[in-house]
Formats: structure tokens, C-alpha cells, sequence
């Protein structure tokens, strides 16, 4: 008999990546807003790499459905 696993990663691995919300009018306001989102997205890349090196160690028990 066959049995369904689900193998799924840890919630902090898969968690959405945030956006700050600008509030700012001037040009260094700007300027800070996008040194942000580059620090933001800097955070979410190392997020993804968590969750890819999470897939390859657990890719033994990750079955393909046919």
C-alpha cells in the first residue's frame, strides 16, 4: 500500500520577502529607500539559497510524482 509524505521545508525558509514602504519626499529619502530595498533584497536572496541548500539535502526524500 502506498502512503503520501509530504516533505516540506521550515517556515522560516519560505517566508515572503518584505517591501518597505517609502514615505520619504526628498532625494536623500530616495536614496536611503533604495539602499533599503537593496539590503531587502540582499536578505531574500540568502533566503532562497537557504531553501535551495534545504531541497539538495533532503532531495533523497523528495519523490517526483508521475
Amino acid at each position: 500500500m502506498w502512503k503520501t509524505q509530504y516533505v516540506t521545508p521550515p517556515e522560516q525558509l519560505v517566508s515572503s520577502c518584505r517591501i518597505p514602504e517609502f514615505t520619504g519626499s526628498t532625494n536623500s529619502d530616495h536614496l536611503n529607500y533604495t539602499l533599503l530595498l537593496i539590503r531587502e533584497l540582499q536578505r531574500c536572496n540568502v533566503d532562497w539559497a537557504s531553501l535551495h541548500q534545504w531541497m539538495e539535502e533532503h532531495k533523497a526524500n523528495i519523490q517526483p510524482n508521475d
